[in-house]
C-alpha cells in the first residue's frame, strides 16, 4: 500500500503527497470522504484522488495523464514551508534560514524555488 504524507500549509490548509504527486483539498464529499486535486490543475491536469476522512486510505485514484511525478516539487514545497515556519519561530537571519533549508535540496528542487530575495 502506498503511503500518504500530509503537509500543513502556512495558511492552515492541507496538502498531501501520494506517489510523489502533490494534491490540495478540493472538497468534502458525502460518506466521510475527501476529494483532493492535483496541484498542477492550472496546467490542465485533471487527476484527483479520494481519501477517507482520516486521510490514511486512498479510495479512488484518477491517474495523471499529462505529467510525471515530481519529487523535486515535493522537496521544494516542504523547504518553503519549513523556511516560513523557522522564520516565524526563531531569531536566525533570513539568509541563514534559507541556507540551512536549501543545503540538502536536489538541483531540480532548487530550480523550483523562487530566488532567495523573494523568499526573504
Amino acid at each position: 500500500m502506498d503511503k500518504i504524507e500530509i503537509i500543513k500549509t502556512d495558511r492552515g490548509g492541507l496538502k498531501i503527497v501520494f506517489n510523489d504527486y502533490m494534491y490540495t483539498k478540493q472538497k468534502n464529499l458525502s460518506n466521510n470522504k475527501i476529494r483532493w486535486e492535483c496541484v498542477q490543475k492550472k496546467k490542465k491536469c485533471k487527476s484527483n484522488i479520494t481519501t477517507d476522512q482520516s486521510i490514511l486510505n486512498v479510495l479512488k485514484n484518477i491517474e495523471h495523464e499529462n505529467h510525471l511525478p515530481s519529487l523535486a516539487q515535493v522537496q521544494a514545497t516542504k523547504a518553503m514551508l519549513n523556511m516560513h515556519t523557522k522564520a516565524q519561530n526563531n531569531f536566525d537571519t533570513p539568509s541563514r534560514v534559507f541556507a540551512v533549508e536549501t543545503s540538502n535540496l536536489s538541483n531540480e528542487a532548487m530550480v523550483l524555488l523562487t530566488d532567495e530575495k523573494s523568499i526573504k
